[in-house]
């Protein structure tokens, strides 16, 4: 079964924190940080939070449950390279599957016929791909 998790960049800095995704009571997107276990903070009354993030809402992406060659999770909007062509695609989700979709020239491409082309992400159990950055980060 597949882990659901999330990964999003924190608020003023370039940094991803990873881990479980909620919106509070006032409208902010927080990741509450995972390993094993959520990290646990002590407050100076002697009693203990759950230590979490404020995220931009828009580099919020889920876990697809898959890996790379080199073990490395992919998520919603990592560019990933199929290592025999040297093909870039950018994973996204669409019509409730997560699809890769080739990438040019650091533009999406959006036209609707070449969308019809997007690749079910099956194929990292036959061609061997790599993880090589993220729509957020590295464009």
């Amino acid at each position: 079964m597949r882990q659901i998790k999330f990964r999003g960049k924190i608020r003023k800095t370039d940094m991803l924190v990873y881990g479980f995704f909620f919106i509070n009571s006032i409208g902010e997107s927080k990741i509450i940080e995972t390993g094993d276990t959520p990290q646990t903070m002590s407050d100076p009354c002697g009693g203990s939070y759950i230590e979490y993030h404020s995220v931009d809402i828009n580099t919020v992406c889920q876990f697809t449950g898959l890996t790379d060659k080199n073990g490395v999770e992919i998520y919603e909007g990592d560019v990933i390279k199929r290592i025999d062509t040297g093909s870039t695609f950018v994973v996204i989700w669409k019509n409730d599957c997560y699809v890769a979709r080739r990438k040019y020239d650091n533009w999406l491409e959006r036209d609707v016929e070449k969308e019809k082309k997007d690749s079910a992400l099956h194929f990292t159990t036959t061609f061997k791909i790599e993880v090589i950055g993220n729509i957020h980060q590295n464009k």
